[in-house]
């Protein structure tokens, strides 16, 4: 299980948060995998290209709620309710 909060670099989110197996997030989190100039350079797709494509399809856009979209993070948590009843609530769940 992995708690999200705060900026995460692509190489240390993809190789830490995105291996637990459930990932949740605060909704002040920012992870960066990799941002759609950066893309457009790697796949040679024109940035305009991938913007209409991250407005539609949640892998081609950044943030948490697209991830969320994408099934990377099983849900965000509210910062201001206590996490430990959550946290055991969701270690207790028969699949973790």
């Amino acid at each position: 299980m992995g708690l999200l909060y705060g900026g995460s670099a692509a190489g240390a989110f993809i190789a830490t948060a995105l291996a637990c197996g459930v990932l949740v997030a605060l909704p002040d989190a920012h992870p960066a995998v990799m941002d759609l100039p950066s893309m457009a350079r790697v796949t040679k797709l024109p940035l305009e290209v991938l913007q209409q494509k991250a407005q539609t399809t949640p892998v081609f856009a950044p943030g948490v709620d697209n991830l969320v979209l994408a099934g990377a993070i099983a849900a965000v948590w509210d910062p201001v309710l206590p996490l430990s009843g959550r946290l055991s609530a969701l270690l207790a769940q028969p699949a973790f």
